[in-house]
């Protein structure tokens, strides 16, 4: 009567952080596709450059749905081995809050050094 999640079949091997970012992406970039059909259609004349972000949401789509499918072979090859399960963030340790911090921060900082060196 523990707290384990026991899942079988295709979702227990998506539920891992490679097939997380993967499907982030995916749905990123079908979203940020269908918002700049949507904003052509609105135009009423038809913009050049709007072919070049259809790609760029396409392939940002497409690079998601293949890091899913490679984080779900991962996990299923991972499986198969008997290897341990991989670890979940737990914002409760201080180990894993302060590795949650620095990414936060680096993060930040990248954006604003992005900012500032393109202006």
């Amino acid at each position: 009567m523990g707290n384990e999640r026991t899942e079988s079949g295709f979702r227990s091997l998506i539920h891992n952080r490679t097939s997380y970012v993967g499907l982030y992406l995916a749905g990123l970039g079908l979203v940020l596709f269908l918002f700049t059909i949507v904003i052509d259609r609105m135009r009423g004349e038809h913009s050049a450059y709007i072919g070049m972000l259809w790609i760029l949401c396409l392939g940002m789509a497409l690079l998601g749905g293949l890091l899913t499918l490679y984080g779900v072979w991962r996990a299923q090859r991972r499986k198969n081995a008997g290897a341990a399960p991989q670890r979940h963030l737990n914002l409760n340790e201080p180990a894993d809050r302060r590795k949650f911090h620095l990414i936060c921060i680096v993060g930040i900082v990248a954006l604003n050094v992005a900012v500032f060196v393109s202006f």
